[in-house]
């Protein structure tokens, strides 16, 4: 079996009858719910006459936090919402390669001996449902915002943005400009890479260890995000209230794009090479 009908195959049985994704509108709505609430209590605290646009609730929906161990005198929470968007889309896809090479894949390896093929097709699987996850957020972000009276638009109304923005209690705000070109697709797209690099992180974890525990090892990375902002840590790349567009030695988005490139790569790399000695028979003890 080829690799693209391997894909085909994955896409079906891992994504279209997934019944977790029906998790990515769910808290999506719950996110955005909360966006428009510290949205409008902005508008009404500062009488601003101004119609929001899919950007402000996007980076809204997106803000995250500051680097909780630099403030910790002040007892902050931590951010469950922004958390959870990145929890669940690992959750979506966290077993089905596990599931699959102990079952049909193990039967397609066993006939073909192509364990690269295997490998391969999971890699772009594991990325194409990031993107499926990803669209539905999207899909309904846009279709709360037409519900709700918002600028059917991804213009950066900067007036709004920076008062979105304007909330850290660690790093100093910077007067910023416009958020547009090749920065605003950067802005949009940055969630989506951070959900496609955990996902296939925490994929290629689970050749080392049980499905469950790479997802809370995956999780683990995400509170550590809470918690620093050091550079290597690349969830931090979709918290962008606190990119270093808005704050004073905020989070660079740009490199933590670049770690994200980096650890998809080494994860690929390093999971074929596992792959290739990884017993895919059933041990005596498992069930």
């Amino acid at each position: 079996m080829s690799v693209f009908k391997m894909v085909l195959c994955d896409i079906k049985e891992g994504t279209l009858k997934n019944k977790r994704f029906i998790a990515a509108p769910l808290v999506a709505l719950f996110v955005l719910l909360v966006a428009q609430m510290r949205i409008d209590s902005f508008l009404s605290a500062f009488s601003i006459d101004v119609t929001p646009t899919l950007f402000n609730l996007l980076i809204d929906a997106f803000r995250g936090c500051d680097p909780l161990s630099k403030i910790m005198e002040m007892h902050a929470s931590l951010p469950y919402i922004w958390t959870s968007i990145f929890i669940f889309s690992t959750f979506t896809i966290y077993d089905y390669a596990y599931d699959d090479i102990s079952n049909f894949g193990m039967q397609i390896i066993l006939r073909t001996g192509r364990r690269s093929s295997w490998w391969h097709s999971k890699c772009i699987w594991v990325i194409l449902s990031g993107v499926y996850y990803y669209a539905l957020f999207l899909l309904t972000l846009i279709v709360f915002a037409a519900a709700n009276g918002y600028s059917m638009t991804f213009k950066d109304n900067t007036l709004l943005s920076d008062l979105l923005a304007n909330s850290s209690c660690y790093y100093t705000f910077k007067n910023t400009e416009e958020v547009k070109g090749i920065e605003l697709l950067i802005f949009i797209l940055s969630p989506l890479i951070v959900i496609c690099t955990l996902n296939i992180f925490q994929m290629t974890l689970s050749l080392f260890i049980k499905p469950l525990y790479s997802f809370f090892v995956t999780l683990g990375v995400l509170l550590l995000t809470d918690f620093v902002d050091w550079t290597v840590i690349f969830p931090r790349s979709a918290m962008m209230t606190f990119s270093e567009h808005y704050q004073q030695g905020g989070y660079d988005i740009n490199s933590g794009w670049i770690v994200c490139i980096v650890v998809i790569a080494v994860s690929v790399i390093t999971g074929g090479i596992w792959f290739r000695r990884y017993d895919i028979l059933p041990q005596k003890n498992e069930v």
